[in-house]
């Protein structure tokens, strides 16, 4: 009885694992078209395609894709990544804004993406209310730099 009881256990906790790693790791290709909702359970769009932060080596942004009828009139949003919620039992995203409010955020048309510069990130946080959060360019130490760092760190000691 004993054994069945351990091996049970071993169970559970293999599957915990395995369902934590579900959550944590998936392929953007597994994302884009998942479809976003509000709160309120209405329906606000789908994942178009994902914006990452080379500088930062995340990502930053969720393109949505909202109204028109068959990919007429349809435009895409830009959201901030930390705004947006997975929620991976039912395989859809949830933003919290109404839908009303979502037709003034910042848009662009499939065929015309914005240049993705400083002042249109800017703008797209300012709209979502939330703080931009940049670090600087991460620049790759040269050999010389390493070696002046390891020598003047020898120095020292």
């Amino acid at each position: 009885m004993n054994d069945y009881l351990d091996k049970s256990v071993e169970k559970a906790e293999t599957m915990y694992k395995e369902s934590e790693n579900l959550a944590r790791f998936k392929k953007t290709t597994d994302l884009i078209g998942l479809p976003v909702q509000n709160s309120n359970g209405e329906n606000l769009g789908e994942i178009e395609d994902i914006v990452i932060d080379f500088n930062e080596r995340i990502i930053k942004y969720a393109i949505i894709s909202f109204g028109g009828f068959l990919g007429f009139g349809e435009r895409l949003f830009a959201v901030p990544w930390e705004i947006i919620d997975f929620q991976e039992a039912e395989l859809i995203f949830v933003l919290d804004v109404d839908k009303e409010s979502l037709k003034d955020a910042p848009k662009f048309a499939r065929e015309k993406w914005p240049i993705m510069s400083m002042e249109w990130a800017d703008e797209v946080h300012q709209y979502y209310g939330i703080r931009m959060n940049l670090q600087q360019p991460i620049k790759p130490e040269s050999k010389k730099e390493k070696y002046n760092k390891e020598k003047a760190h020898d120095m020292r000691l």
